[in-house]
């Protein structure tokens, strides 16, 4: 409570919105080249604390994140909203901002309503290199066609909880790879020593198999 306080009287100001009943937080990730085109650049799918800081991406093909959140609303809903936000995109940063963008949307429960889930459609837009896009880049990259996968970060409180939770996975989800793709298992992807606080990795599971 106290940070709040503290945040009101630095900005001068507070903002409140609806509490929705949130199902499913996703984005579309976009590229501008700043000369006047905006392109799409992929679907993410990703996790929130209940804080509401981000934990993870789901590390899923574009077609697989596609038919997930269709499994909730309309395919003809999702890629009508794709096109008009490329639309609205280009016209508000095609010529004044070059890199990638995310625009974060939730699907929301509406249980006495019908449609009963709806998409809320601009949560926020973020103007640069954004998870979404870094989970896009693995997903499409570095795993298998055959595999499946969560891309986390996490904070620990106290030096040692990291590398200890560290050298677990490493013993409980040995990493498989073949022809340069992650079929399976724990791959950190940053270093991770006995003063580390921060891990991020990438947590892969077989489809077929479903062994880790």
């Amino acid at each position: 409570m106290r940070g709040r306080v503290n945040a009101i009287r630095t900005f001068k100001g507070l903002v409140a919105d609806l509490r929705y009943n949130k199902v499913i937080d996703f984005a579309m990730e976009f590229h501008s080249d700043g000369k006047g085109k905006v392109r799409f650049a992929g679907y993410s799918v990703f996790h929130t604390g209940g804080s509401g800081m981000y934990a993870g991406n789901e590390l899923l093909s574009d077609e697989d994140l596609l038919h997930k959140l269709s499994g909730y609303v309309p395919l003809e809903e999702l890629l009508q909203l794709r096109n008009r936000l490329n639309e609205e995109l280009t016209n508000l940063f095609g010529h004044l901002y070059c890199g990638y963008l995310g625009v974060d949307m939730m699907i929301c429960h509406f249980p006495n309503k019908c449609p009963v889930y709806r998409i809320h459609p601009c949560v926020e837009i973020n103007l640069r290199m954004n998870m979404g896009v870094i989970a896009r880049f693995l997903a499409d990259r570095y795993l298998s066609s055959k595999a499946e996968g969560i891309f986390q970060i996490a904070y620990y409180s106290e030096v040692g909880i990291a590398l200890k939770e560290h050298e677990r996975m490493i013993a409980a989800f040995p990493l498989h790879v073949e022809n340069g793709r992650v079929c399976d298992g724990y791959l950190p992807l940053v270093p991770v020593t006995s003063r580390s606080r921060y891990r991020a990795w990438i947590e892969v599971t077989d489809k077929v198999s479903g062994m880790k």
